[in-house]
C-alpha cells in the first residue's frame, strides 16, 4: 500500500508539473506593439479608424479557469494576455488561441492589467483581506520582479502615463507606480471615488460620491478643480478637445466644457450608464443599464438614433468607422450601422459577452463568460 502511494504521489507530482505552463516568451517580440492598456490608451479610446465587413468569421476559441470583470484583454506582439477572476495570467498565441503559459496568482484580478516593455503589471485582489497587490511580472524571464501592497482593492482599470501607472483605489486613493513597480508617491482624498478615470494633458479625470467630477493634477499632485452635479459620475469619462462627456446616477448625458465650466448640452435617459462612452468625429454613443441605447450628435446633444433591448449594457462597445459592436447582457453581440442604429448582422454565444471587444490586426477578440475566448477575423473595406 506504501509503495502504492508513493507511486501515485510520484505521478500526480508528475502531472502538476507537466500541467504548469510558466509564461516565459523567449521568441523575438516586437517591442510595445500591440494594445497594452484598457482603452488603448490613457484617455481611453475605443475607435478604430477603419471600416470593416459585418460578417465574421471565427478563427479559434480557448478558455481559461476562471470568469471575467467587465475590462479588456491585451495585446503585445503576437500573443494575447488574457486575465480572470480566477487570480491567472495566460497567454495565447492571438493568430491560433495556442495556449503558450500562464501564471496563477492568490487573489482575483479584477481590472486589466498594464504592459511596458517586457512586463507586466497585474492588480490582484487578496480574497480573503482588503488589500491588494500589484505584481510586476517579467514575462521573458517567467519571473515576479516585485509586489507592492495596496491596502485596499483596486476595483478601477490602471492607467498607463508616461513615467508610470496609476491606481485609483475605491478608499479615494491615487497612487503613482513606477515602472519598477515601486510605490512614488500616494495622494489620499477626502471622498470616495466611484468612477473609471481617464488621463489627458497630465489631468485624471473622475467622479466622487459626492456628486462631484474631479481634475486631479498629476505634477502638482493635487486637485485643482471640482465640478458640481446633481447627482454621482458612474460612466467612464470621454474626452474631444476641451469638452468631456460622461454619464450620472440618474441617468442624464452630459456634454461639458471643463475649461469654461459650463455645461454644453445633457439629455436626461431611464437608467444610469457604467461604461465608457465612444465616439467618431461627429457622434457619441453610449448603452445604459435600462437597456437603451443612444447615438448623440456631439455638438447639439440631438438623438440620431437610439434602441430599447430586453438586456442591458454593461460592457464599453468597440467603434469603427461605418459600424459598431455592442456585447449586450443577454448572450449577444450586435454589429450597428453607425449611420442609423439598424443591426447588420449578430453573434450568438452560449454565455454573456463579459469583456470590451478588442480589435487588432484584423481580428476582433471577444472574452465570454466563464472564461471562453473567441477570436474572428473580419474583412476591412
Amino acid at each position: 500500500m506504501k509503495v502504492f502511494l508513493k507511486i501515485f504521489f510520484v505521478i500526480f507530482s508528475f502531472g502538476l508539473i507537466k500541467c504548469s505552463q510558466p509564461i516565459i516568451l523567449k521568441n523575438k517580440i516586437d517591442e510595445q506593439k500591440g494594445i497594452l492598456q484598457f482603452g488603448i490608451t490613457s484617455d481611453r479610446n475605443f475607435f478604430v479608424d477603419k471600416n470593416i465587413s459585418d460578417k465574421l468569421e471565427q478563427i479559434w476559441s480557448n478558455e481559461t479557469y476562471g470568469s471575467f470583470s467587465n475590462s479588456s484583454l491585451l495585446v503585445y506582439d503576437k500573443y494575447l494576455f488574457v486575465s480572470d477572476l480566477s487570480g491567472r495570467l495566460f497567454v495565447f498565441d492571438r493568430l491560433n488561441g495556442k495556449q503558450i503559459g500562464y501564471e496563477k496568482f492568490s487573489g482575483e484580478i479584477l481590472v486589466s492589467p498594464i504592459i511596458n516593455s517586457f512586463r507586466i503589471y497585474i492588480p490582484v485582489n487578496n480574497s480573503e483581506k482588503k488589500y491588494s497587490t500589484i505584481i510586476t511580472f517579467d514575462f521573458l524571464q517567467g519571473k515576479i520582479l516585485n509586489e507592492l501592497k495596496i491596502d485596499c482593492k483596486i476595483n478601477f482599470e490602471l492607467i498607463k502615463a508616461d513615467d508610470g501607472i496609476l491606481v485609483i483605489t475605491n478608499k479615494g486613493e491615487i497612487c503613482k507606480v513606477n515602472f519598477i513597480g515601486d510605490l512614488e508617491w500616494k495622494v489620499k482624498l477626502d471622498f470616495e471615488i466611484i468612477s473609471n478615470a481617464s488621463l489627458k494633458n497630465n489631468l485624471c479625470f473622475l467622479g466622487n460620491n459626492k456628486s462631484e467630477l474631479i481634475l486631479f493634477d498629476l505634477a502638482k499632485k493635487e486637485i485643482i478643480k471640482k465640478i458640481k452635479l446633481q447627482s454621482n459620475v458612474t460612466s467612464g469619462i470621454a474626452f474631444e478637445n476641451d469638452f468631456l462627456f460622461f454619464t450620472t446616477e440618474d441617468g442624464t448625458v452630459y456634454s461639458y466644457n471643463y475649461v469654461n465650466n459650463k455645461i454644453n448640452w445633457y439629455v436626461k435617459t431611464n437608467s444610469k450608464a457604467i461604461t465608457f462612452p465612444v465616439q467618431d468625429s461627429k457622434n457619441i454613443y453610449i448603452g445604459n443599464l435600462g437597456g437603451e441605447y443612444f447615438c448623440f450628435e456631439k455638438i447639439s446633444g440631438k438623438i440620431i438614433w437610439k434602441f430599447s433591448s430586453n438586456s442591458l449594457f454593461n460592457s464599453t462597445p468597440l467603434l469603427f468607422n461605418n459600424l459598431i459592436v455592442i456585447p449586450d447582457n443577454n448572450k449577444k453581440v450586435y454589429l450597428r450601422d453607425v449611420k442609423n442604429g439598424n443591426v447588420l448582422s449578430t453573434l450568438n454565444f452560449e454565455r454573456r459577452v463579459k469583456l470590451t471587444p478588442l480589435f487588432y490586426e484584423g481580428i476582433i477578440y471577444f472574452g465570454v463568460d466563464r472564461g471562453e475566448i473567441y477570436a474572428y477575423k473580419v474583412s476591412i473595406n
